[in-house]
């Protein structure tokens, strides 16, 4: 059953790739961070909701990032050669990345360090042995 989920969420990827790309003319760097964002989101949002009003909180805000991000960062590239544009939408990941990534900024628990966590052994905003 893993192997399915993995699966699924790869084709979700794809498909929101040849999506942009096919309205946009762009490969956008960006929409994995935006997966990503949602993720932690929901992460964050299920401690204290239910877990599908978490799902749905979190992609509603992971949607009004998005159109921000399009309406302030990439609208106004509209003309520019596409390697700018893509350039443009590898900066905007690296930011959304830093802003979703779990610090203690967002728990109070000390087992997170400053920074975030570094393996893949994090799960619900807990690291097993600090970095």
């Amino acid at each position: 059953m893993r192997g399915l989920g993995d699966g699924s969420v790869y084709a979700l990827l794809a498909l929101g790739f040849v999506i942009i790309f096919k309205s946009m003319g762009v490969i956008s760097f960006a929409q994995p961070a935006l997966m990503l964002s949602g993720a932690v989101l929901v992460t964050y949002l299920v401690t204290t909701v239910n877990f599908y009003l978490a799902v749905v909180l979190a992609a509603a805000a992971v949607a009004l990032l998005a159109v921000g991000v399009e309406r302030t960062v990439l609208r106004p590239m509209i003309g520019k050669p596409v390697f700018v544009i893509s350039i443009i939408t590898l900066g905007v990941d690296i930011v959304i990345r830093v802003w979703s990534t779990p610090t203690s900024v967002w728990t109070s628990d000390k087992s997170v360090p400053r920074g975030g966590c570094r393996r893949r052994a994090c799960l619900a905003l807990k690291c097993s042995s600090g970095t």
